[in-house]
């Protein structure tokens, strides 16, 4: 997720705000009304809180560019936007075999035992410039396909100071670790 507060509204920033809101239906399994609140009665209250202010974020930023990219039937541009979830979800689905520990060090000695840590590693280290290069990919497809979606409001850019991006609530980016 971002973790960076912007300076100003533009592509890019609605663009981050759709990957989060996005990885959060996910965690919700694409639950809306009274289902996604009785997922979130199962997670802690900050996890909630903090899911629940991303996807607001995302819905004041569509005010703001005058889209809905979250359309279930966003006719007429629902092929764009079905592949503009898609890539979402493929973005967050890159990873590495060590991407989901938080610590590693028990496979490290257990690698470092058998002989294998730096031939391991070594792959590792490929896997992560190729993980990289994926993201920076999905992120350059994101792009044009918003761009495409949003039409004339595609370079648009709001200052925080604009009275229309002075009401958008920022959300608290916290450690995701916290959540489990």
């Amino acid at each position: 997720m971002t973790d960076i507060a912007p300076a100003r509204y533009d592509r890019k920033a609605l663009m981050h705000a759709y990957l989060d809101a996005v990885q959060e239906l996910s965690r919700l399994n694409w639950a809306t009304g009274d289902e996604a609140e009785a997922a979130y009665a199962r997670w802690s209250q900050d996890a909630a809180i903090r899911s629940k202010t991303r996807l607001a974020y995302l819905v004041e930023l569509e005010a703001l560019f005058q889209v809905n990219l979250m359309l279930e039937d966003p006719f007429p541009d629902a092929p764009l936007l079905m592949l503009l979830r898609s890539t979402a979800r493929s973005y967050h689905a890159i990873q590495t075999p060590f991407s989901n520990y938080l610590a590693a060090g028990l496979i490290v000695e257990a690698l470092e035992e058998a002989g294998i840590e730096e031939s391991v590693s070594e792959c590792h280290d490929r896997m992560l410039r190729a993980t990289d290069a994926l993201h920076k990919q999905h992120l350059e497809m994101l792009d044009t396909l918003l761009r495409t979606v949003l039409g004339d409001q595609a370079d648009a850019v709001y200052e925080l100071d604009d009275p229309a991006a002075a009401a958008i609530v920022l959300p608290e980016y916290g450690n995701p670790w916290d959540d489990w």
